[in-house]
Order: structure tokens, then C-alpha cells, then sequence
């Protein structure tokens, strides 16, 4: 039996640009960073999903981001190890290409059969809400305030 077949897990649907990086970070990025000094993703932001993955009960992550047309499922996996994602293994698959995120997610679930999951994406995905949907603002990117409101609505609280 996979891993996503199993009541307490549950599969998660990431967009990168928004939720890793922020419109701040790709400012100062563009405008300041030195050629040697740039980066893809804002490094609070990433240890922010850090701690998010570590709280949670997740079998896989699945990358919903336009990313995912410019490289493999692996490629993906070795660029979010590579700026500092310390569960890059928990990265199995990439959503079809699609005429929207919603129907590309759909499509994934259904195919898969999955039905516990979360997306995380910084563009609004109507019809999908909270607890499975939770929209990052992209002005900051994921937060651990936004991550310890995730979790509450999950019912999965971090240590103390």
C-alpha cells in the first residue's frame, strides 16, 4: 500500500514563485543581489516550508508550480535541495500541463485516487478552500505564522 493510501498522510500540492519566494525577495534579487549572490527562493520562506513538512504527516509532494515545464520531477526535487529544502525526497511527481491549476490538481487527485491533501499556491483556486487549499500571499511568501495557522486547521500542532 503507498504511503498516500494511508488515512494520516496526505499529499502536497506546491507552487514555487509566491510561496518560496516573495515579491520583496525578487526585487531585492533583481535589483541588488551580486550575479555570485542570487537566489531562487527566499531562504525564510524555504525554512519556513522546512518547518511545515516537518510538522506534517506528508507521503508526497507533488509540484503544481509552471516550474515544473522547465525540468524533471528529479531536477525539481535537486533545485529545492539545492537552496536549502531539507524533504526534497518527498517530491515524486508534477501535475499534468493543463488549462488551469485547479483542473491540472483535479485530474493529478483523481488519477491517483488521492483524498487527503493540501495545496499551497499564492493565486486564488476557487472553488477550493481551507483546510485543503490555503492561499500564500505573495507579497511575503509562506511564514511560519501562516504554517502554525495551516497546522491548526489540520489539527496538527508542532511541539512546544
Amino acid at each position: 500500500m503507498s504511503l498516500s493510501k494511508k488515512n494520516n498522510y496526505l499529499v502536497l500540492y506546491l507552487d514555487f514563485d509566491g510561496v518560496l519566494n516573495n515579491d520583496r525577495f525578487l526585487r531585492r534579487q533583481y535589483n541588488l543581489a551580486q550575479p555570485e549572490q542570487y537566489v531562487l527562493f527566499d531562504p525564510k520562506n524555504m525554512l519556513a516550508f522546512n518547518y511545515l513538512c516537518q510538522h506534517l504527516l506528508i507521503s508526497e509532494i507533488v509540484i503544481s508550480s509552471s516550474w515544473r515545464e522547465g525540468g524533471t520531477t528529479q531536477e525539481l526535487a535537486q533545485l529545492l535541495a539545492d537552496n536549502g529544502f531539507t524533504h526534497a525526497h518527498l517530491v515524486t511527481d508534477v501535475t499534468p500541463i493543463g488549462r488551469n491549476r485547479v483542473e491540472e490538481i483535479k485530474a493529478h487527485l483523481t488519477k491517483h485516487q488521492i483524498k487527503k491533501f493540501l495545496v499551497l499556491d499564492d493565486i486564488s483556486l476557487h472553488p477550493m478552500q481551507p483546510p485543503q487549499f490555503f492561499r500564500v500571499p505573495a507579497a511575503v511568501g509562506l511564514t511560519q505564522t501562516l504554517c502554525d495557522k495551516i497546522l491548526h486547521q489540520l489539527n496538527t500542532h508542532p511541539p512546544p
